[in-house]
C-alpha cells in the first residue's frame, strides 16, 4: 500500500512539474519568435478568392474517391487523365477550349503513404540544385516526368493537392516551371514542409504558392525544424482558417516566420500531449477544410482577422496555461 501511495505522489509530482516546464518553455518560444501580441503583421491589400479555393478543394477531395466518381463529376467540361505511381494517384483535367491543365494529387491513404511521410532525411535535386523531402521528392520527380510527356507547353497548369499529395504538388509544379511550362498556381492543403531555408530562397519567385492550412491541424508543423542552419521551413502565402469564418492572411515574408510554422510551439501550446496533439488530427481531413473554406466565403460569417488575435477565435477546450485563460477571459 506504502508503495502505491509512493509512486502515485511522485507521478503527481513529476506532472505537475512538466506542466510548469510546459507554461515557461510556452512563454519563452512566443518571445522568442516575436508572436501572439507582439507579432507585426504586414498589411495585405490582396483579397483571397474563395470561389477559386473551394474548386481545388473539391479538386483536392476528389482524387481520394474511385475512379468511377471522379469520371462522373468531370466528364462534361474536361478530359480526365488517371493514374497512380509509387501507390500515389493524380489526376489531370484538361479543358481545351481554355487551354488548361488541372493536376490533383492524392495525399497520404494507406501504410505505404505513411512511410513516405516520415522519410524526412533531404537529398538533392539534380535539375533543381536545391534539397528536397526524401519521401516526397522521388514520387515527385516521377509524377512529374509523367506529366511532362503529357502535359501541352502552351497551356497554363495549376496543381492542387492535399496533406502528402500537397507537399508532392509543391515539388512537381517547380519541376515543370523548370522545364518551361507555364505553371499559373499551385494550392495546396494541410501541406507539409518539403524543402530547407536555402532550397525556399532558390524558388520563391518561381511559382505562385498558397497554402491553406487549419489553425489546429498539425501536419502543415512537420517535419519539425530543429536548430540547424538549413532547416525545414515554409515558403508562399498563407491562409489559415479559424472558426466560424474567421480566418487570417498571411503574405510573404509574415507566413515565413518560423514561429509561425514552429511544431514546437503548437506543441507548447498544447503543454507537450500526446493526446491533446491527437484530438486534433481530424483537423487535417478534407472534410472539414472544405467547411471551413464554405464559413470563410460567407458574406454573413466570413471576417479577416490579425494573427495576434486568432486565439479567441477558435473553439478548442484542449488548450492549457495562459492561451486557455486568454480565451475563457476574452468569452
Amino acid at each position: 500500500m506504502a508503495f502505491i501511495i509512493g509512486f502515485t505522489l511522485r507521478w503527481l509530482l513529476k506532472s505537475w512539474l512538466l506542466a510548469k516546464l510546459a507554461i515557461v518553455v510556452r512563454r519563452k518560444l512566443i518571445k522568442k519568435y516575436n508572436l501572439e501580441k507582439h507579432f507585426k503583421q504586414t498589411h495585405c491589400d490582396k483579397k483571397v478568392k474563395w470561389s477559386d479555393l473551394r474548386w481545388y478543394a473539391d479538386l483536392a477531395a476528389k482524387v481520394y474517391k474511385s475512379k468511377d466518381k471522379i469520371q462522373a463529376a468531370y466528364e462534361n467540361d474536361f478530359k480526365i487523365y488517371v493514374n497512380e505511381i509509387n501507390e500515389i494517384r493524380y489526376i489531370v483535367l484538361t479543358n481545351e477550349s481554355s487551354k488548361s491543365h488541372y493536376v490533383s494529387i492524392r495525399g497520404t491513404a494507406n501504410s505505404h503513404n505513411a512511410m513516405q511521410d516520415i522519410n524526412f532525411f533531404k537529398d538533392k535535386s539534380k535539375r533543381l540544385g536545391i534539397y528536397l523531402h526524401t519521401g516526397f521528392h522521388r514520387t515527385a520527380e516521377i509524377i512529374a516526368d509523367d506529366l511532362l510527356s503529357r502535359l501541352k507547353e502552351d497551356y497554363k497548369v495549376c496543381v492542387t493537392g492535399h496533406s502528402l499529395g500537397g507537399a508532392i504538388a509543391v515539388i512537381v509544379s517547380w519541376y515543370l516551371d523548370h522545364a518551361n511550362f507555364n505553371v499559373k498556381e499551385c494550392i495546396t492543403f494541410g501541406q507539409p514542409k518539403v524543402t530547407d531555408s536555402h532550397g525556399n530562397r532558390a524558388m520563391r519567385d518561381k511559382i505562385k504558392l498558397t497554402r491553406v492550412v487549419n489553425e489546429t491541424d498539425v501536419v502543415p508543423l512537420v517535419p519539425p525544424a530543429g536548430t540547424h542552419r538549413h532547416r525545414y521551413a515554409h515558403i508562399g502565402t498563407m491562409v489559415k482558417l479559424l472558426d466560424d469564418g474567421k480566418y487570417c492572411h498571411l503574405q510573404e515574408p509574415d507566413s515565413l516566420n518560423f514561429g509561425v510554422n514552429s511544431f514546437w510551439l503548437f506543441a507548447a501550446r498544447e503543454s507537450f500531449s500526446f493526446y491533446e496533439i491527437g484530438k486534433e488530427l481530424p483537423d487535417h481531413y478534407m472534410t472539414n477544410y472544405i467547411y471551413n473554406l464554405k464559413m470563410c466565403s460567407s458574406s454573413k460569417s466570413g471576417e479577416e482577422v490579425l494573427w495576434k488575435d486568432r486565439l479567441q477565435y477558435i473553439s478548442h477546450e484542449g488548450m492549457l496555461g495562459e492561451f486557455g485563460k486568454k480565451k475563457k477571459k476574452e468569452k
